[in-house]
């Protein structure tokens, strides 16, 4: 029999374990294969979830709705840390943090099952939901019922849905607003629940901000808060953002790609005409200087 090598082991300090269930990941960011995300998920969250569902909003995101958070706050008659914010979606609780820098510090946030609880008492509905199977028509459902002010952090193609119709033809739902990046957000999948290390970060679409005050504030008072802000678009109608930003099942995205189309036809139309005339008149020019050359040497 060969003989196996004992290695001497260091007696370490064990680090303190957290309460979060976590897969082992290596340098990467990957997870081995011994390991499940999806049993990692039955652990940590009490209800049927999707991994591909799981990913943070980056923080700058939530700064960019700051300033109509404040004007909610002072519509409402409270300051920025009474003001009463409800996430119903937990990830891994980010959110909390984001906003308490913002100095939004009562922020509702647990790892609950949303659909089976009592929600909290809150001013404003605040979340990036996920998007897998049923959740947005049961969000859509739930902010049509509490009636109360909500930012919605979704991709550009929920404007186009079925649901979001609905919801924004009900009473006191019309007033809709739009805050969008000028720059992509990213969002990242904490390193516990990712299965391979290319799940860190993702955007695979773009995504902004679709918010109503439902009486709280208006459009208008919105635009007026959003007036200094850098590094987003705040308009009123989704259609008032750049082609980029539209759903691509948008009959008015095919529209104006259609117009743009035929400029960049007519554009490179001019531009070929205007080169052959320029070297037609180049061509007519050297002509009529080779016959006031031949014309002066008869002379």
């Amino acid at each position: 029999m060969a003989r196996t090598k004992q290695t001497r082991r260091k007696n370490k300090k064990q680090p303190k374990q957290s309460s979060e269930p976590k897969l082992a990941v290596d340098e990467g960011g990957s997870t081995p294969e011994s390991s499940s995300v999806e049993e990692v998920l039955s652990k940590a969250f009490p209800y049927p979830t999707d991994s591909l569902d799981h990913a943070e909003s980056p923080a700058k995101a939530y700064g960019h709705v700051g300033p109509i958070l404040e004007l909610m706050a002072e519509k409402l008659g409270k300051s920025k840390e009474e003001l009463r914010i409800y996430d119903p979606y937990y990830c891994n609780g980010a959110v909390v943090d984001n906003l308490k820098a913002l100095g939004f510090t009562n922020v509702y946030n647990k790892c609950e099952d949303f659909y089976s609880v009592e929600p909290p008492e809150f001013d404003v509905l605040l979340t990036n939901p996920p998007y897998s199977g049923e959740h947005p028509e049961k969000l859509a459902d739930f902010t049509a019922k509490m009636g109360k002010p909500w930012l919605w952090l979704v991709p550009n193609w929920f404007y186009m849905k079925d649901f979001y119709k609905k919801l924004i033809e009900k009473p006191g739902q019309s007033g809709m607003f739009f805050v969008a990046p000028k720059k992509r957000y990213v969002y990242q999948t904490p390193k516990h629940l990712r299965a391979s290390s290319d799940e860190a970060k993702t955007s695979p679409f773009p995504s902004f901000w679709f918010i109503n005050g439902c009486g709280v504030c208006t459009p208008e008072e919105m635009q007026s808060a959003m007036a200094d802000s850098e590094g987003v678009l705040a308009v009123k109608d989704v259609h008032d953002l750049p082609l980029t930003y539209y759903d691509q099942y948008d009959p008015e995205y095919k529209r104006q790609r259609n117009i743009m189309k035929s400029k960049k036809r007519k554009n490179n139309y001019s531009e070929k005409a205007g080169e052959q005339a320029s070297w037609g008149r180049k061509a007519g020019a050297q002509q009529d200087c080779k016959m006031s050359n031949k014309r002066q040497k008869r002379m």
